[in-house]
């Protein structure tokens, strides 16, 4: 009889044990999809806002040459923008888009070699984005602090030497918490810059609308043709891409915001993965992935008015 319930007991922990895992692997399943699915949109918009800020960076040299073009009685109205202030943003974009390639590769499943890559890669880039902030900023301090770094250096470097499902959830974890300061305050920086009738898009419509002015005067000059109704097309497209400024501007400020929202739900979700937090986390992800799809499609019809 003794043995009997000594077995029952036996028994009764290796179910336990067994429903535990179990119950650990949904969580990790929903958490690692969850973050992937961030990690992959949150990539995507960083590429796109990038894109956008290197015609910033470009138009404010144009400006200068398309001023010097311009006849003496045309003014131009420069707006002031700092190139350093354009290169540190780019810096945020930048260690954003890696940070979240690396939470996607590590919410996948693939070898351990490439988990271990990722990991030292998002340590990497959220450190990278510390000092950026700082730096922006002209900050005393980071806005995260080094003990805090410090653990997610530990949790990642765990997770990138041994295979253990917990450990690596355990990682990603610690890394979305810590960082989710860190990625407010770099969006932040971002969207006071990003946004319609801003400074920075003034001065990439501004530019647009010189270089086609440009071309006009040109083709007017022009004798032949068909060269002219080249030059006066080509002055037409960029009169349209000044007209598209505006909604691309306010399609990325949109797209950023919804990063940042979608980040915090995803670190609240991840501390405590109540039934409440996992589905706002999902619905946050939902209307991101919404955003890219906007974003896109924003794309397609810029392209369709240059063809």
């Amino acid at each position: 009889m003794t043995h009997k319930k000594s077995l029952i007991k036996k028994v009764k922990i290796v179910f336990i044990f067994c429903l535990g895992v179990i119950l650990v692997g949904c969580v990790s399943a929903t958490s690692k999809q969850m973050t992937a699915n961030f990690g992959g949109a949150a990539k995507a918009i960083s590429l796109q806002t990038e894109l956008t800020l290197k015609s910033v960076r470009a138009s404010d040299s144009n400006l200068l040459v398309s001023t010097a073009l311009t006849d003496n009685s045309t003014v131009l109205e420069l707006p002031a923008i700092s190139p350093k202030d354009i290169a540190l943003r780019l810096t945020l974009l930048s260690e954003i888009s890696k940070y979240s390639d690396a939470l996607l590769i590590m919410s996948s499943d693939v070898e351990l070699e490439r988990i271990d890559k990722a990991s030292r890669e998002l340590y990497g880039a959220l450190g990278a984005l510390n000092q950026t902030i700082q730096q922006t900023t002209n900050s005393t301090e980071p806005p995260l602090a080094s003990n805090d770094l410090q653990l997610v250096a530990t949790a990642v470097n765990i997770a990138g030497r041994w295979f253990f499902e917990r450990a690596r959830l355990d990682a990603i974890k610690t890394s979305v918490t810590k960082a989710d300061p860190v990625i407010k305050k770099a969006i932040e920086l971002l969207t006071t810059e990003i946004k319609k009738d801003g400074t920075w898009s003034k001065s990439l419509k501004l530019s647009l609308e010189s270089d086609a002015k440009n071309l006009f005067k040109v083709a007017q000059s022009i004798k032949k043709i068909e060269s002219r109704r080249t030059l006066l097309s080509e002055a037409q497209q960029l009169y349209d891409q000044a007209s598209f400024v505006d909604g691309t501007f306010t399609r990325l400020n949109s797209s950023l915001e919804e990063l940042k929202a979608s980040h915090s739900a995803l670190s609240i979700a991840l501390q405590n993965d109540s039934e409440v937090n996992i589905k706002n986390a999902l619905n946050s992800l939902s209307k991101l992935e919404s955003e890219i799809t906007r974003i896109y499609a924003f794309q397609a019809s810029l392209a369709e008015t240059g063809e």
